[in-house]
């Protein structure tokens, strides 16, 4: 398997950090430069969920069908966090527009809430949903996600030194700019294959971890269908469960055979054709 995955190294200089691993020991780590944390773009949404999920398992969210409306008087009735989580919101912004709206706006939620919705919305793959729940995590915690996933995610696995940029409001950014380590990925990748559990430690409900992938919408992308904040492709016997960020950035994991798999990259080197071609071939690995 080693040699294979120094193929990938190879034909793909772009790669900053591959790591491959179960949930007790590495298998294969190829780190460009150590102690350098990647920016990993839309991956950001999927550490959203598992946020939203530590919530949930806190018992501070009671429900997934819960109205936005419940928690922000502007919200529509019709949009629930699931649809956030899915992606089936109605809200109409595609992510060229919400940075033109980022530009301008001193309230993006407000100005957010404002825009009008389609009550029976189809899957749309957008960051708006996503920072709306980042801003739906600080009106339940009064923290910002940074603040509430160092005291609940990232500190307890060992993870120091995030970096997540805030809007004007102090809401961190929900779609994209978080900046951690491959090896901090790894952890939360082994956190999943675990169970939830942490050094024997409960750090989020295995209840959620089930819903995370239960609930998928299908897709016209490539990349599958798309659960509670991952992408889900089914492959023969197996489920690949994919995080994804623009440019080569991947959180990759195979939970019938307990792998993880963590790729950052020079988003510059790598386009979303680059990493599905690299999928591709760990694809035929996890095969073998």
């Amino acid at each position: 398997m080693e040699k294979n995955f120094d193929t990938i190294i190879d034909q793909f200089p772009g790669i900053n950090s591959l790591i491959v691993a179960n949930q007790k020991e590495t298998i294969y780590r190829y780190i460009k430069e150590d102690g350098k944390p990647a920016d990993i773009r839309s991956l950001t949404k999927t550490i959203i969920s598992v946020l939203i999920g530590i919530l949930f398992s806190k018992k501070q969210i009671e429900s997934m069908d819960t109205s936005l409306h419940y928690y922000f008087i502007d919200a529509p009735t019709s949009i629930t966090i699931k649809h956030l989580l899915n992606m089936k919101s109605g809200i109409h912004l595609p992510d060229g527009e919400m940075n033109e709206l980022a530009k301008k706006s001193s309230n993006w939620i407000q100005d957010i809430l404002e825009l009008p919705v389609n009550h029976n919305p189809d899957f749309c793959y957008q960051g708006v949903d996503y920072h709306l729940l980042s801003g739906l995590i600080t009106k339940i915690t009064k923290q910002s996600a940074l603040h509430f996933a160092n005291e609940n995610l990232f500190h307890p696995l060992g993870i120091k030194n995030a970096v997540w940029p805030n809007d004007p409001s102090g809401i961190s950014l929900g779609s994209t700019s978080l900046q951690l380590q491959a090896e901090d990925l790894l952890k939360i990748g082994q956190l999943f294959l675990n169970g939830g559990l942490y050094n024997n430690k409960r750090i989020i409900s295995e209840n959620w971890l089930n819903k995370s992938f239960a609930y998928r919408v299908q897709t016209s992308m490539a990349y599958g269908d798309y659960g509670l904040g991952w992408w889900i492709k089914d492959l023969g016997n197996h489920t690949i469960i994919r995080g994804l960020g623009t440019g080569g950035q991947q959180l990759l994991l195979c939970p019938s055979i307990e792998l993880a798999i963590i790729i950052t990259a020079n988003p510059k080197e790598h386009s979303h054709e680059r990493t599905e071609q690299i999928t591709a071939m760990i694809q035929n690995e996890i095969k073998k």
